[in-house]
């Protein structure tokens, strides 16, 4: 008999090795016990639980920082539904997710919303491991795919987001794309959104992840990024400096550096 290491097998009192160790997962509850429960069954599969949350903003800029292997989301939450959230996030952070809930008539939706599987509470470590089998096979599928049909040595085509997670006097809101005209950081750093209302929030995305993700942003100094069709005038100054104007009547400083590419944003 092989020498096998790993999970514990009753039968011959030694263990039975997974291949799923290397796996990161966000688990996705707002209920604590619910999700110390899931945690500890993962880790029972090698299965690395990089973060929680019990909320599904919190969860959605989780995704974007951790960017896991798998993603366990309760249906039932309060304000945002595991259904809502799903929606609010792209294709390939939809191939991560795998629901999680004690209610069965979820489960025709769940496979709709183009998730990998859905698991039934409490959660039955068997059926557990077959939804991690099918979420590796999927992304196998999928790398296969990608290889296909991507020409060598092409860049990484830009991921949009489908909200953007922010927050103004203690209320999170998730902001559409197309709202965002400006992002900037102050001097200790935090990163600050205005939309087309001339409204201000605050969110825990750095400006280079806006910038990656954001396509229609332009970078106009090292603090401040700017929708491009939202310029609405710029001038310059003796030092080869500058500054524009957005719709919202605010102005933002452009550097030497960058007043190259805002010239040719006008002449665009």
């Amino acid at each position: 008999m092989p020498n096998l290491r790993g999970r514990q097998d009753p039968y011959i009192g030694q263990s039975v090795e997974s291949p799923y160790h290397r796996q990161r997962a966000i688990v996705v509850d707002d209920e604590y016990y619910a999700r110390s429960e899931l945690t500890y069954l993962l880790k029972q599969q090698h299965v690395e639980v990089v973060a929680e949350a019990d909320n599904a903003v919190d969860a959605i800029r989780l995704i974007e920082q951790e960017q896991p292997d798998l993603v366990f989301l309760d249906v039932d939450m309060p304000a945002i539904d595991g259904f809502k959230m799903i929606s609010m996030i792209d294709e390939l952070n939809c191939n991560r997710v795998i629901f999680v809930t004690a209610h069965p008539q979820h489960a025709i939706r769940a496979f709709d919303a183009n998730a990998v599987d859905y698991l039934m509470k409490p959660v039955v470590p068997e059926r557990l491991q077959c939804a991690i089998e099918k979420a590796a096979q999927r992304r196998s599928n999928l790398n296969v795919l990608r290889a296909d049909t991507t020409p060598p040595n092409a860049p990484p085509p830009p991921r949009s987001p489908e909200r953007i997670p922010c927050e103004f006097a203690g209320t999170h809101y998730l902001l559409n794309p197309s709202d965002v005209i400006y992002a900037g950081t102050d001097t200790i750093g935090t990163v600050y959104i205005e939309t087309t209302d001339g409204q201000t929030y605050h969110t825990d995305l750095t400006l280079r992840a806006l910038e990656d993700q954001l396509p229609d942003m332009l970078r106009c100094h090292r603090q401040h990024l700017v929708r491009r069709d939202a310029i609405q005038s710029y001038r310059t100054d003796a030092n080869y400096c500058g500054t524009l104007t957005l719709p919202t009547t605010t102005e933002v400083p452009i550097s030497r550096r960058y007043m190259k590419q805002v010239k040719t944003c006008f002449q665009q």
